[in-house]
């Protein structure tokens, strides 16, 4: 058992993306001959991820700027199959690698858009004078994008780790695995393919394997 948040962000295209995701799951490992384990098992992630892209653009003559942002929540069903050697021998560091399956459900989508104008005001600096200043103002509008209530991505992520154990006991023991979660394509279908890095805390059932 174990929960895994990571982080992740990208610039490319002048479109700055960013995600979070926390993830909680079992999983279940089987022994090969020699030193060698596979395993899978099953968890549920939560994802948040923005794009935000800046353009010059010109209203009326003058020139301004066009912010447009894009959040997206997803919730994952995550299905990952992956090896694993031991790097030491009492197995209290060992390296894993392999991919996940992701179900997304649940997905939602807004974007905003904020472009700067200008408006002409009054210069209240003299009372006498009708003359007229200009001012810029933030004008924004949001709306809601159409995305796919479900869809199911085999192989979305290449997934690197590298297992420490922290503390054993004679029934269990406690893990920390820092990680390297690379997209094969957009699971979110906003935006391109990022890396993500995390730490998943783990509780192994059984204790060491000596």
């Amino acid at each position: 058992m174990g929960v895994s948040p990571g982080f992740g962000t990208i610039q490319q295209d002048d479109v700055n993306t960013t995600a979070s995701s926390i993830g909680v799951g079992m999983l279940l490992d089987v022994d090969l001959p020699g030193k060698l384990t596979i395993g899978s098992g099953f968890g549920l992630n939560y994802m948040s991820q923005q794009n935000k892209s800046q353009m010059p653009v010109t209203i009326a003559g003058y020139r301004t700027s066009q912010v447009e942002k894009q959040n997206i929540q997803q919730v994952q069903l995550e299905m990952p199959v992956y090896f694993k050697y031991p790097v030491t021998r009492n197995n209290a560091v060992s390296i894993q690698a392999g991919f996940s399956n992701l179900f997304a459900i649940n997905q939602s989508a807004e974007q905003s858009t904020t472009i700067n104008e200008q408006v002409a005001v009054n210069n209240f600096s003299d009372a006498n004078s009708s003359a007229f200043a200009l001012s810029s103002v933030a004008v924004s509008q949001t709306e809601v994008l159409q995305t796919e209530d479900s869809k199911f991505y085999p192989f979305a992520t290449l997934n690197f780790g590298v297992n420490i154990r922290l503390v054993e006991t004679k029934h269990a023991n406690y893990l920390v695995m820092p990680f390297y979660n690379h997209q094969l394509r957009s699971i979110s279908g906003f935006g391109t393919n990022f890396g993500m890095f995390g730490a998943s805390l783990k509780l192994n059932f059984g204790g060491s394997e000596k």
